[in-house]
């Protein structure tokens, strides 16, 4: 959870006084019948012949419920990976034991933790710094699974993923509330990040095409049902970011 206050004293800890000024840079359509729905989409960037796929019509995966409340205040992206390395048969671990162990720190947001996840006003995190968190974990007990950075997919590509039986760590906004920009800036493969006020970790578990919902693991609510067009709107406007492990 990123709350109200956050910013400005986070923009101090992980990137200096000047944030409060300017701009701060760090160098580091479904288809539905009444049994499934059809997703089409191009292959190639270019007008190809459309491949159809049948997805059920709702999918809802047995993920826990893990609250991040009260040893780690701002640790959402950490406590939604636990809640995914558990339903991925992972039994050693407890709230803390991936802040502590194997989360990367740095005072790039992008790569790593910025801040500490233990306090209110501790920071955050994006995809690449859990994709790294989840490979270090997984290497450690030896796992044949690879975390991947699916971020770029779209709700159709995500949809599949669980029909497929994999949950999805998406990244929104506490209880999809608007964005809050904060002119804050990193940098990772050539790509330009801004930090948000409102980041919010989630485990997407499923979806149900007849309601227009979404099921999600928050880490601030529990097992929670959103609508899904706004919980998909929220989703773009932060980068599409998105992580699954296979």
């Amino acid at each position: 959870m990123k709350k109200i206050a956050l910013i400005w004293i986070t923009a101090v800890f992980c990137f200096g006084a000047s944030a409060s000024a300017e701009k701060i840079h760090i160098g580091l359509e479904d288809e539905t019948d009444t049994s499934a729905v059809v997703i089409r989409e191009d292959e190639t960037e270019e007008e190809t012949e459309e491949e159809t796929e049948e997805l059920p019509m709702e999918v809802s995966l047995d993920t826990e419920e893990l609250l991040q409340y009260p040893e780690l205040p701002t640790g959402c992206e950490s406590i939604s990976l636990t809640i995914l390395l558990d339903y991925l048969g992972f039994d050693d671990l407890d709230k803390t034991t991936i802040v502590d162990d194997y989360l990367p720190y740095s005072d790039n947001f992008v790569v790593g933790f910025c801040g500490d996840p233990y306090i209110e006003q501790g920071g955050g995190c994006y995809a690449p710094a859990i994709v790294r968190a989840a490979q270090n974990y997984l290497d450690d007990h030896d796992s044949d699974m690879e975390a991947e950075n699916i971020t770029g997919s779209s709700r159709e590509e995500i949809y599949r993923l669980l029909a497929k039986e994999k949950p999805v760590l998406i990244w929104t906004t506490i209880y999809l509330s608007d964005k809050s920009p904060t002119e804050i800036y990193n940098y990772y493969e050539g790509k330009e990040y801004e930090w948000d006020l409102n980041e919010h970790c989630v485990v997407l578990s499923g979806y149900n095409l007849w309601d227009g919902t979404v099921e999600v693991s928050d880490p601030l609510d529990g097992k929670v049902i959103r609508d899904a067009e706004r919980f998909w709107e929220i989703y773009e406007e932060m980068g599409s970011m998105a992580v699954v492990i296979e």
